[in-house]
């Protein structure tokens, strides 16, 4: 498969940094494209991971849309030269360019959308997955939004994948049993920071005079700082940062993403900045766990009486490594709950059950996610009308050809009498254009997501849901009268056992149907999509003319009645 990943901050390179490991270990493809963001460039080089560069020459709001614009061409580009399966960041252009060139495109945010509203307006609007931490399920994106309980910095600083190393002390020139503090400044230049406020050079100063008798100070800055604080420029190399902030006694500052850092290494955090009562991840991180404390910039003053009260307390490490283990025990761990995420979206060919769309393909791999417990949630994956799903658009003709389908699809269920078992039924969709009369006769939907089943009991609640696939219907033989099969096999790897697994439990007749081709893709290119597939639906691995899908059917079971309305191929078979 193949992955690529848009990094536009180190925290991005961090969020995603083992889990692109453990791809490439498994042996897919991995571009990784960059920005020129902090030691961004410095962490890509040590990882010796190739990568696509894209430099920034000024800083201002003009500059980050020029970048993004540059961004989505080469993104776009290379997808198109090279076709990816999922475009993954938090990143604006991803969900454009998935868009596009046909991929999937998970989009990551811990910020809120009041706080990033350019971010949210475009990359969510055009994503097909927006995930989010749980303190940010009230901003409800619908069906596509997934969340679970945690923050993006777990995905690198979860005990299970970070040691921090004590090395770093010497590297720091101080003892072990030395205590130290870091000062982090921020240059405010993202375009959500601009017209927000810090910590200024003036309340830097005082914050070091206040701390500097109690232990030596280290400063952390992305831009230049007065000459008087250089003396306290952090000595050790960027990528050592984590470390030194593990082992420091607090991290004072105005960064949002050091701050969460700090807190979930169990380091107290103490921000000033006018984002402070905005950002749902760090009031969580706060009054539920008491991990870190946010001052705004009006009211500095608080920040000495909390830098002193802290000061106060000999077992303040002691303290927080308890509420550490508290937070820890409630949180998931990220970067598996990223794999299993990933991989069931793009190994959708492994999943031997097939779907009317793309949208149904990867509601069915949803179903080889985890299930929602109290830690870990995938929402209901969205109704992708841009990705040609049939059933969902309104488009005249494309309307008009899914109404003569149904209605050639109903002629033949009339013919078939009997109990129904709907094999990949998805979401329940066709019966919002079969008769009453049809789920009447006593429905049984299989679907292998279970998911879809929220959305079948609003369109058809009187259908009998069953999860399962095509390859083990979980059914004894000639359980049913008549095995419905629509838009399924087209997908499958192996059609043949799924064609006879439809005979095995039908008693009478099985009514199936796939693209006709090649007028599939004549259509599919007339109005535009996957030319660079030739027209072929990405998803589509099987291909029948209207002759070779009789050929193929006629092997196993006796063909009754054909039909063919543009642009499938619908037959009525009995078993043998």
């Amino acid at each position: 498969m193949r992955f690529l990943f848009d990094l536009g901050h180190p925290a991005h390179f961090h969020l995603f940094k083992n889990v692109i490991s453990t791809l490439k270990d498994q042996g897919h493809s991995v571009l990784i494209v960059a920005r020129q963001k902090d030691c961004l460039p410095e962490l890509l080089r040590e990882s010796g991971w190739p990568h696509l560069f894209i430099r920034r020459k000024r800083r201002g709001l003009v500059s980050l849309g020029v970048e993004a614009l540059k961004v989505l061409g080469r993104v776009s580009f290379r997808g198109f030269v090279k076709p990816v399966d999922l475009m993954i960041g938090t990143s604006i252009v991803i969900g454009p360019a998935s868009r596009l060139t046909g991929a999937t495109s998970v989009v990551f945010c811990e910020d809120d959308a009041s706080v990033v509203p350019m971010f949210a307006q475009v990359a969510y609007k055009a994503s097909h997955y927006i995930v989010t931490p749980r303190s940010l399920e009230h901003e409800a994106y619908g069906p596509k939004h997934l969340t679970y309980q945690g923050y993006h910095e777990l995905a690198y600083l979860h005990p299970d994948v970070y040691r921090p190393d004590p090395g770093v002390r010497k590297l720091l020139g101080v003892k072990p049993d030395e205590k130290y503090f870091v000062l982090r400044l921020v240059a405010l230049t993202a375009h959500h920071d601009i017209g927000q406020k810090g910590v200024n050079p003036a309340q830097a100063q005082a914050v070091v005079e206040r701390l500097s008798p109690h232990g030596r100070v280290f400063i952390s800055a992305e831009a230049g700082v007065p000459e008087n604080l250089k003396q306290y420029i952090l000595p050790t190399p960027v990528e050592r940062i984590l470390d030194v902030m593990a082992f420091a006694e607090m991290v004072v500052g105005d960064s949002q993403t050091m701050t969460i850092e700090a807190a979930v290494l169990g380091t107290p955090s103490l921000r000033c900045n006018t984002f402070v009562g905005r950002l749902s991840v760090l009031e969580e991180l706060e009054h539920r766990y008491g991990l870190t404390v946010g001052i705004r910039p009006e009211n500095f003053d608080k920040v000495f009486e909390q830098i002193d009260a802290w000061l106060g307390q000999d077992d303040l490490k002691q303290q927080w490594a308890r509420k550490r283990e508290v937070m820890l025990e409630e949180c998931v761990n990220l970067n598996d709950w990223m794999l299993k995420l990933f991989e069931r979206l793009a190994h959708h060919k492994s999943i031997g059950f097939g779907s009317i769309s793309r949208t149904q393909r990867r509601l069915q791999e949803r179903a080889h996610a985890p299930a929602a417990t109290s830690t870990e949630t995938y929402g209901p994956l969205e109704r992708d009308k841009p990705l040609q799903d049939k059933y969902a658009m309104r488009e005249p003709v494309a309307y008009f050809l899914v109404k003569h389908f149904f209605k050639s699809l109903e002629e033949l269920l009339h013919i078939a009498a009997g109990r129904i078992l709907d094999v990949g039924a998805g979401e329940g969709d066709a019966y919002q254009f079969l008769s009453p009369g049809i789920v009447a006769r006593g429905v049984t939907a299989l679907e292998i997501n279970p998911v879809c089943f929220v959305r079948m009991a609003k369109i058809a609640p009187s259908l009998t849901s069953v999860e399962g696939t095509i390859y083990e219907i979980p059914f004894e033989d000639d359980s049913f009268e008549t095995v419905l099969c629509s838009e399924v096999l087209e997908h499958l790897d192996d059609p043949d056992k799924g064609l006879r697994e439809l005979l095995r439990v039908s008693s009478r007749w099985v009514l199936i149907s796939v693209p006709r081709e090649p007028i599939w893709r004549i259509l599919n290119m007339a109005r535009g999509a996957y030319w660079r597939q030739f027209g072929n639906t990405p998803d589509h691995v099987q291909h029948w003319s209207k002759r070779g899908f009789i050929r193929w059917v006629e092997k196993y079971a006796e063909v009754k009645v054909v039909r063919s309305p543009l642009p499938w191929t619908i037959i009525l078979a009995s078993s043998r």
